[in-house]
C-alpha cells in the first residue's frame, strides 16, 4: 500500500476498511477485526473529543477486551516487524 506523502500509515478511521480489503491473511477474521477496530476508534474519539461524555470503567474494559480479541485473531497472520 502507498500512504500519503506526509503520513507513514493510514488514518485511524480508514484502517478497518483497509483491513477488510487488503489483509487477506486473516481470512474471515478480517471482518471481525475491522469491526473491533471501528468500535475502538469510536471509544477513542469519545474519550478524546467528547468531554461531556462520561468514560466509565466499563468502556475502558471494553477497549482492553477488543484489543485482546484483535491480538488473538491476528496472531500468526501478520508478520512481526
Amino acid at each position: 500500500m502507498t500512504f500519503p506523502v506526509d503520513r507513514e500509515g493510514p488514518s485511524h478511521a480508514k484502517l478497518p476498511t483497509l483491513i477488510e480489503n487488503h489483509l487477506r491473511a486473516l481470512g474471515q477474521h478480517r471482518w471481525r477485526v475491522a469491526d473491533y477496530l471501528r468500535n475502538l476508534y469510536m471509544l477513542r474519539v469519545m474519550a478524546d473529543y467528547c468531554p461531556s461524555e462520561l468514560v466509565e470503567a466499563v468502556d475502558a474494559l471494553k477497549a482492553v477486551n477488543l484489543m485482546s480479541q484483535i491480538f488473538m485473531l491476528t496472531k500468526g497472520a501478520v508478520d512481526e516487524p
